[in-house]
């Protein structure tokens, strides 16, 4: 326990792409077994979809719980390691932003105006080059808000902003400065977070948005050097982003 304690921010970093990008297979495996097994009717549905050559958003639509549910076991997963070993170091990083409230009001509000520039430099790159589609993350996630709403919020705007904050600001900026400068540890922050979003669907052109989302809390996270300003504002993001996919905004 003393060792695991020890290496904790190398052992989530490790954890979290394991989950990710290897676990992922089995434990969507196992969550859709588990599901299908307990709605046998939603198994036939889906099988009868496959076998008439039923399209991606067809099929979307058939497993779209069993979908949304595999997305909120695997950030939890991920999620409650980094609650029970960095609660310490997350406890003074609140008990900052609760002492001065002005201040890290100040912080998010500032990060948010900055996220939002740097949304419209985007678009405007994103016009120019002739690009009008989302990313394929982007559409699967906006699918899933409208088809499984409540289990979809709680992973996109609970899970996903406190998960990728830590991995992608908090652990791996802490890991890159050892051996980079400060702001090197933050562009390999940005492309690395940019990069998750769009590697498994390959739609690597669509990438901008995440440049500019990324950057945006990285500079938060480096002018502030506290990880729940970051949060807060991911937070926010993907808040406004659902409730405009719901048509609440």
């Amino acid at each position: 326990m003393n060792t695991l304690l020890k290496h904790r921010h190398l052992f989530l970093f490790i954890w979290y792409l394991l989950l990710f990008y290897f676990l992922v297979a089995p434990i969507s495996l196992l969550v859709q077994n588990i599901y299908f097994y307990f709605d046998p009717a939603a198994l036939a549905a889906f099988e009868q979809l496959y076998s008439s050559g039923a399209n991606d958003a067809q099929l979307l639509v058939a497993t779209a719980i069993p979908s949304a549910l595999i997305n909120l076991v695997i950030y939890t997963l991920a999620a409650v390691p980094m609650f029970a070993l960095l609660h310490d170091e997350l406890d003074q990083s609140f008990a900052l932003g609760w002492k001065n409230k002005k201040q890290f009001t100040f912080q998010v509000i500032r990060g948010y105006l900055l996220m939002l520039a740097f949304s419209f430099i985007a678009s405007l790159a994103m016009m120019l080059l002739g690009l009008t589609d989302s990313s394929a993350n982007q559409q699967s996630v906006e699918s899933l808000i409208s088809l499984v709403p409540f289990l979809t919020t709680i992973t996109v705007v609970i899970l996903a902003p406190f998960v990728e904050e830590i991995v992608f600001r908090y652990l791996l900026i802490k890991g890159l400065k050892k051996y980079l400068p400060l702001w090197g540890a933050g562009v390999i922050s940005v492309l690395v977070f940019a990069t998750i979003h769009v590697l498994q669907a390959g739609d690597f052109i669509n990438i901008i948005p995440y440049l500019a989302l990324g950057a945006g809390l990285t500079i938060a996270y480096l002018r502030t050097n506290n990880i729940m300003v970051s949060i807060a504002l991911h937070f926010i993001q993907n808040l406004i982003a659902v409730l405009i996919s719901l048509s609440i905004l």
